[in-house]
């Protein structure tokens, strides 16, 4: 299971491992389901929405070995119903992110390492750290990626299932979860900055939506991709 970040009624931005680890030339595109609108991973509600993939995009010079431009593309068969409650689209940004700034990242990845996965998508406070710091940690990263964590509080991290899952500051999506060394570590969490791939994303589906948008509960702007 990866999270992803919900840019129009049918176009979800996440990351290009999680796409690359379980899906082949071969496969379709409709072997991989979306939920969105669901407050609880394991309950579906009345407006809980599971929806076909049509189109499945990765960066084409997404790198394992490196996870350099780890950013990938869903578009699907039906659109996300928007209800100012359950789901929303959220921005893009118009400008790189700044180090020192708080952000928040959420998603329903493992409580802790080997740990169980929640039931409620969880979030967690974090700061945008400056690029010599990340780069102490993590040599070789490219321009196109940053980090972020809690150097006062360890346990304060993103975790395995979170990736693909939007760092956000500001109601608007900065980041995507990449990688990192564990969990609750000592080591900060990777992700992919999304200002530096707003061209590609244009390229990929058309849609730039700068500024901030309304997001009244994080979870509207999440979402559970479960391969079949």
């Amino acid at each position: 299971m990866c999270g992803g970040a919900i840019l129009n009624s049918r176009v979800i931005l996440t990351a290009a491992h999680c796409l690359k680890s379980v899906f082949k030339k071969d496969e379709r595109p409709s072997s991989l389901e979306v939920v969105a609108k669901t407050p609880k991973r394991l309950n579906k509600t009345p407006v809980t929405q599971v929806l076909t993939v049509s189109e499945v995009i990765t960066h084409s010079e997404y790198s394992p070995k490196t996870n350099h431009n780890d950013i990938g593309i869903l578009k699907l068969m039906e659109d996300i119903i928007f209800d100012n409650k359950w789901a929303d689209k959220i921005a893009q940004p118009n400008k790189p992110p700044i180090a020192e700034t708080s952000c928040t990242v959420l998603g329903w990845g493992k409580m802790y390492e080997r740990g169980p996965m929640p039931n409620e998508v969880l979030y967690i406070n974090v700061v945008i750290h400056k690029n010599s710091y990340c780069h102490l940690v993590f040599p070789d990263l490219s321009e196109k990626q940053i980090c972020a964590g809690d150097a006062k509080h360890e346990q304060r991290d993103a975790c395995m299932g979170d990736s693909g899952s939007p760092l956000i500051c500001d109601d608007v999506v900065v980041g995507i979860v990449s990688f990192g060394h564990g969990c609750h570590q000592k080591h900060p969490t990777v992700y992919s900055d999304v200002f530096y791939y707003l061209d590609w994303i244009k390229e990929n589906h058309g849609v730039t939506s700068y500024g901030s948008c309304s997001v009244i509960f994080f979870i509207f702007a999440m979402l559970s991709i479960f391969f079949l």
